[in-house]
């Protein structure tokens, strides 16, 4: 794991560091500290990805959420592995469909992902209501709103 941290000032220089130790200690690692041509060399190699895949990658993340949440609904709810796999399968052609109707030409900072996670968890419900009791649908619905009010 690589975590490059710098600043302006020493005081947020160190605040950053403090929030990197944290994070390098949850996950049993340990600070190094590189050279100036280390860390240029480190940087040199990564792959950066430019503003066109900012959609791409919100929607990856919008769907992992989602599909999360209803992984945690099904558990909360006690439905059989079965029952969860279906749901998720539903839950990821959805998401597939929804990918498939995003206009590329819409900026993404412009981009209303709310309102985007509302319509694909609605269609969700929809898609769903034959594994579902009609008061599962309901809780489902109420949660959307919760999660993603009008």
């Amino acid at each position: 794991m690589t975590v490059r941290t710098s600043s302006d000032t020493d005081a947020i220089r160190e605040v950053v560091a403090q929030a990197a130790l944290v994070v390098l200690a949850e996950n049993n690692t340990r600070p190094t500290r590189l050279s100036e041509k280390d860390s240029t060399n480190s940087l040199s190699s990564e792959t950066w990805r430019g503003i066109e895949t900012i959609s791409e990658l919100s929607s990856i993340e919008f769907r992992t959420v989602s599909i999360n949440r209803l992984k945690r609904y099904a558990a909360d709810e006690h439905l059989s592995p079965s029952a969860t796999e279906e749901l998720v399968r539903v839950a990821e052609k959805t998401w597939d469909e929804h990918d498939q109707s995003v206009d590329p030409t819409v900026p993404p900072y412009k981009a209303d992902w709310d309102g985007q996670c509302r319509s694909v968890d609605l269609a969700f419900v929809q898609n769903a209501k034959h594994l579902l009791s009609e008061k599962q649908i309901e809780q489902l619905k109420e949660m959307i709103q919760i999660e993603f009010p009008k």
